[in-house]
């Protein structure tokens, strides 16, 4: 996975944006726009989705990565198993 926090803040952004501006925007263009609208905050809430899943994998990736590093710093005995946070 290659995880980049500004693409993921930015998704995240568009996302919060699209479903905040749809009913300004829907009152604005009555009927006519409306089903466009309709597309736009249908991406927005995709983008939004699959940034909080990116996000989610990456935070998964970090806390494997830091278990190990304990286990393997436990192991030789310079950390305890378990820090108080």
């Amino acid at each position: 996975m290659n995880f980049k926090m500004g693409n993921v803040t930015t998704g995240i952004a568009f996302g919060l944006g699209f479903m905040i501006a749809a009913p300004i925007a829907a009152k604005m263009l009555g009927g006519v726009g409306r089903p466009l609208l309709k597309e736009a905050v249908k991406g927005g809430m995709f983008v939004f989705d699959q940034s909080r899943t990116m996000l989610a994998e990456a935070k998964e990736s970090f806390e494997d990565l830091s278990a190990e590093a304990r286990s393997e710093l436990a192991q030789s005995k310079q950390l305890p198993a378990k820090a108080q946070e």
